[in-house]
């Protein structure tokens, strides 16, 4: 568990925070699903963004 955490903050580029993100969870865990929530709605925007690049870049 204390991996994902260290791995969020390790990739951490403050659009989505674990910390103050879209949705916080509290109660026992709240860290980790504050991480794996945010964090994953961060990596959705960036596979959105790279989808319509990749559709402007490529002819």
């Amino acid at each position: 568990m204390q991996f994902v955490l260290d791995a969020a903050d390790a990739v951490d580029p403050g659009v989505f925070s674990k910390d103050e993100g879209i949705k916080q969870f509290k109660g026992s865990g709240a860290e980790i699903k504050n991480a794996l929530f945010n964090w994953g709605l961060g990596a959705i925007a960036w596979l959105i963004v790279g989808r319509i690049l990749d559709r402007i870049i490529r002819p």
